[in-house]
């Protein structure tokens, strides 16, 4: 072994990296495996794999065990080695997948708690009743709550660890007999044996001293549903969107306004409107920019049309986009006119009369 130090760079965190050499040897990188399948023959073989992994049900990844087996399997039996024959049926598989477009998903989603959905049980898969969902349990009963606490291995997913968490409240929940909401009366389970209201919005009410609003029906779908409040007409914002628009419409059919940009009259949709459309609201909101931002209005004069116009850029030479296109377009056939020659500017004398007479 050789004496090594810090003046042999041999020094690594603090410690000479000597030993590990010394006991196990020098380290080498392992060298690429040369290719079995090349040419035609590889080309020939990719594309048979992607045949096979195209036709798929469920995911693309579905056939990639059995095309890497099936491939190792069959150059081993042609006599090369199981590593060699390994490598390149990975490698032929792994280059059917690229060309098919599949995009390997990571690990997080590959588990089953990343698209579970919450209508059924995260442990039997069971479909969940109404009440257990709106109170977002993830288990359908205590018994597959506490398997799934006990079948659970490490805590390194933020989803998983939500989805325990909500088992346990579970099991703490069932342990517990079952309550009657004070405010609304309905039959509840908790996990704290103090509860004594079914949710927050029972509370609220309880504590403002309102009583129990009774189930009406929407009048715009029909739908009975529980009112939140004394006001509430609709079941849905959908449905209470519909309702003011129909509103609306019957009360502002007859009434006609003047725009407040251009002096348009028109006819208003809602009680908010000013302006007959988004072309002059969008100008009013351009216009009150340049007062916030403190841009100052230039009055010119057009080039082309000799128009005035006001510009918040004191360069404009154009008031639209249609004399900046005559102008350019004039300045294009201009260019394309032969040139006359240009005078001589000096007087004519007897010697630049010879001059000229002798040149010509």
């Amino acid at each position: 072994m050789k004496a090594g130090g810090a003046k042999h760079g041999n020094w690594k965190d603090g410690y000479w990296a000597g030993w590990d050499e010394y006991r196990h040897g020098p380290k080498k990188r392992p060298k690429p495996l040369p290719r079995i399948l090349k040419g035609q023959k590889r080309e020939r073989t990719v594309e048979s794999v992607m045949d096979i992994l195209d036709d798929f049900r469920l995911t693309q990844f579905e056939h990639e065990a059995d095309c890497r087996h099936g491939l190792r399997a069959a150059l081993c039996l042609q006599g090369f080695a199981w590593n060699q024959s390994d490598y390149e049926a990975t490698r032929v598989v792994e280059e059917a997948l690229q060309r098919i477009g599949a995009k390997r998903p990571t690990w997080y989603q590959g588990q089953k708690y990343y698209t579970q959905s919450p209508d059924f049980c995260a442990w039997c898969q069971a479909p969940m009743e109404d009440v257990e969902r709106t109170r977002s349990q993830r288990f359908c009963s205590k018994e597959c709550a506490k398997a799934a606490l006990e079948a659970r291995a490490t805590k390194d997913s933020n989803i998983r660890d939500a989805t325990m968490r909500s088992a346990y409240r579970l099991v703490e929940k069932l342990e517990n007999p079952p309550k009657e909401c004070i405010y609304c009366g309905k039959t509840f389970y908790s996990d704290r044996k103090s509860a004594d209201f079914c949710s927050p919005r029972c509370v609220s009410r309880h504590q403002k001293g309102e009583s129990l609003l009774l189930e009406r029906q929407c009048v715009e779908c029909g739908t009975t549903y529980q009112p939140t409040n004394r006001n509430q007409m609709c079941c849905s914002l959908k449905c209470r969107g519909l309702h003011q628009h129909k509103e609306w419409k019957v009360k502002f059919a007859e009434e006609t306004r003047a725009c407040a940009f251009c002096d348009t009259r028109f006819r208003p949709t809602t009680p908010y409107a000013k302006y007959c459309s988004k072309r002059c609201a969008k100008l009013v909101s351009n216009r009150a920019y340049r007062e916030r931002q403190g841009y100052a209005e230039h009055h010119l004069k057009c080039e082309w049309c000799s128009n005035e116009f006001v510009s918040k850029m004191p360069w404009a030479k154009f008031c639209c986009r249609q004399c900046k296109r005559s102008s350019e377009t004039f300045q294009r056939k201009v260019a394309k006119l032969p040139r006359l020659p240009v005078p001589d500017s000096r007087p004519l004398t007897p010697e630049l009369f010879d001059r000229l007479l002798q040149a010509a």
